[in-house]
């Protein structure tokens, strides 16, 4: 939904000219995911005691370095096969630490509902990989980690300013949000996988009437 044109862009004008700096003082870019973890646990820590302007402040930081860290490692030539690797499974504890923790305000349902949907889009990727060749291109972008976060940022903002909106609650709403989303995304990744798929079963027939 964002677009890998306006994520470049926001890489190319705002984090590698950060990324640069940060390398200079001899942070690695693997420091840098690890401590995307400890700050998204201080969000929840104030998430669970409905003090939301920290808990915003903290979420924006945790992932800001969640960012930042790829561009670190390219600005320094530090990019490794574990350190994409690293990061790709802090995203997940930062996305899980931080939709959990509404858990523990009273919204478990939705909670639930946003954490299991966050879950399904990168697995519907992954999977199709232990099934046939398969890479990152290309995929439907619709509800992806990106978008999941920016909602979850925008509506923790909103819930500060309005915490009831038609007599249910913001964060409430934040939270189905992602779950659609998610969910959206995941039957496109889906129905992707399956036109992936079909097109390497047809590659097949054909090499084997040769």
């Amino acid at each position: 939904m964002l677009g890998k044109k306006y994520r470049d862009l926001a890489q190319e004008k705002v984090l590698f000219p950060i990324g640069r700096i940060i390398a200079k003082t001899g942070v690695s870019p693997n420091q840098i995911t690890l401590a995307s973890v400890p700050l998204a646990l201080a969000s929840a820590w104030f998430i669970i005691n409905g003090n939301l302007v920290p808990a915003l402040f903290f979420m924006v930081l945790s992932i800001f370095f969640d960012n930042l860290d790829g561009a670190v490692a390219k600005s320094t030539n530090q990019t490794t096969l574990f350190g994409n690797y690293l990061d790709a499974m802090m995203d997940r504890y930062v996305e899980l630490i931080l939709i959990s923790a509404f858990a523990f305000t009273g919204l478990w349902f939705e909670s639930i509902l946003a954490l299991g949907g966050s879950l399904l889009p990168s697995y519907a990727k992954a999977r199709v990989g232990l099934i046939i060749p398969s890479d990152n291109s290309d995929w439907p972008a619709i509800g992806d980690r990106a978008d999941r976060l920016l909602i979850l940022i925008t509506g923790t903002a909103a819930a500060v300013i309005y915490p009831v909106v038609f007599g249910y609650s913001m964060l409430g709403i934040t939270l189905l949000a992602i779950a659609f989303v998610s969910h959206v995304s995941t039957l496109q990744r889906m129905a992707y996988a399956a036109a992936l798929i079909s097109k390497h079963e047809e590659t097949l027939q054909q090499k084997s009437k040769k």
